[in-house]
């Protein structure tokens, strides 16, 4: 056996030694761990009234907060930097409509952080016949030969005509404008098929005008 030789065997036996004691040493280390299981986590007290000294951790409006120096301050409420926040979470949630299609979103974080959303949503809201002075957004639905319903922000845009693409979308089946109006047996006044008022009121007004007049 050379020189080389003996020196690549006593390499492989050190390490095949080294191996085997790495592996009993992670193994006795493992069977400690799992012999003292590390405690409970407790959480650090919800914040009270009094004085809080420096290092003092506590919880208030759902966030975690740690006393940079003594105080007596509320955390997250005008506390002049008195507190620290680890946790920041949710304190407060508030949703609610401005208007017909604006919807707000509120939410309070507990280091007092204001955090305000505003989605524009198209509700389909029935706003009556077309009419070219008015604006209509997304959502609207109007009358006009049938009912539309409003794509994109517009005003003076009938949705009849070429221009009408992208603003307007027919609601109901295809656009049929010589079978806009009708007049049913029982006096019914129909647009397309739709029910939009009555004659009977005008028949009955016009009766009681002609009998009162023969009296």
């Amino acid at each position: 056996m050379t020189r080389d030789d003996l020196d690549a065997f006593i390499a492989d036996v050190l390490a095949e030694h080294l191996a085997t004691f790495k592996a009993e040493l992670q193994a006795h280390v493992e069977r400690l761990i799992d012999s003292k299981p590390l405690p409970p986590f407790v959480p650090p007290p919800i914040w009270t009234e009094g004085r809080h000294g420096a290092g003092t951790v506590v919880r208030a409006h759902g966030g975690m907060f740690m006393a940079r120096r003594d105080t007596e301050a509320h955390p997250g409420l005008d506390d002049d930097g008195a507190w620290l926040p680890l946790i920041v979470g949710l304190a407060g949630f508030d949703m609610r409509w401005v208007d017909d299609h604006k919807f707000v979103c509120m939410a309070r974080l507990s280091d007092g952080r204001m955090i305000e959303t505003e989605r524009d949503i198209a509700v389909p809201i029935v706003r009556g016949y077309w009419e070219p002075e008015a604006s209509y957004m997304p959502g609207d639905r109007v009358f006009r030969f049938g009912e539309w319903h409003c794509l994109k922000m517009c005003l003076g845009v009938d949705p009849t005509t070429d221009a009408a693409a992208g603003h307007w979308e027919k609601v109901g089946g295809k656009y049929a404008r010589n079978l806009a109006l009708a007049v049913t047996d029982d006096g019914d006044i129909t647009e397309n098929g739709r029910v939009i008022g009555s004659i009977k009121p005008l028949v009955k007004q016009l009766f009681n005008d002609l009998t009162s007049r023969a009296a």
